[in-house]
């Protein structure tokens, strides 16, 4: 390693950073020059300017931007995790999404994610066997996992659960044309393992409404306040009261995260 290259030009341009992000950027040249012994995450003729490259490159956008808190930052090709993760790191009260179609590097990410301590949120459609394969590979060392929006079988639902992740429930449910089914089996997941999340702009709880109120905008363009309705249905449901649902998710939340009240 170049002796310009250390985390130490991490903190010279961020020196905000509290010491327990320090050790997770000081952790992540160990992790990814371990995969890269395995895989080609990074240029390998370029592992001596990782930090400067990678890492400082991943962090420039906050010098342009601040995330307000509780943002929901999706990043699409993240290949081995940047900048996604290193943005995690920086912006911990952000959540990240990490997507890409190449399922060894996907693999990276989760490693990385579980190493640093990062909440994990997996997302998976139509491909629930190679997703549960890697969490259940790595299931011992991952603290936190969420599987975001699920809207899969009963069975995967039933797989998922034995491993002891989170179920994250979304406006799908209230769709009578794709969600319908999942009415059916959502009061199998634990109160303490259940979340609702709003998954805005996308997924409305207003899509089938049939009630005259309800706008086309209000059908086609979610809002995070529109969460409610989703914790409607699912109280429903799941044969609930909707104060009962609002108090162990909001619970769940808070331990999950780690939140004060």
């Amino acid at each position: 390693m170049k002796q310009s290259d250390s985390i130490k030009i991490i903190q010279f341009y961020f020196p905000e950073l509290d010491s327990d992000q320090v050790l997770r950027f000081e952790l992540l040249r160990e992790l990814y020059l371990g995969w890269n012994s395995k895989i080609n995450v990074i240029s390998r003729k370029d592992t001596e300017n990782f930090y400067t490259r990678h890492v400082l490159h991943s962090l420039a956008i906050a010098k342009f931007i601040q995330f307000r808190n509780k943002s929901k930052i999706i990043d699409v090709g993240t290949g081995g995790g940047f900048p996604g993760i290193p943005l995690a790191i920086y912006f911990s009260d952000s959540s990240f999404t990490l997507i890409d179609s190449i399922g060894k590097k996907i693999k990276v990410v989760d490693d990385i994610a579980k190493e640093t301590k990062l909440p994990l949120f997996v997302h998976e459609r139509d491909a629930f066997h190679q997703m549960h394969s890697i969490l259940k590979e790595n299931i011992d060392e991952c603290e936190n996992i969420v599987v975001h929006c699920f809207t899969g079988t009963k069975n995967s639902l039933i797989d998922y659960l034995d491993l002891g992740v989170h179920i994250g429930l979304t406006g799908w449910v209230c769709d009578d044309r794709r969600g319908k089914h999942l009415r059916d089996f959502i009061d199998i997941i634990p109160d303490d393992k259940l979340l609702i999340e709003t998954d805005s702009p996308y997924l409305s709880p207003y899509i089938s409404s049939k009630k005259p109120e309800v706008t086309s905008g209000m059908k086609h363009l979610n809002k995070p306040a529109y969460l409610v309705e989703v914790a409607k249905d699912v109280a429903k449901y799941r044969n609930q009261s909707y104060d009962h649902i609002c108090e162990i998710t909001y619970q769940n939340y808070l331990n999950f995260f780690g939140e004060d009240k």
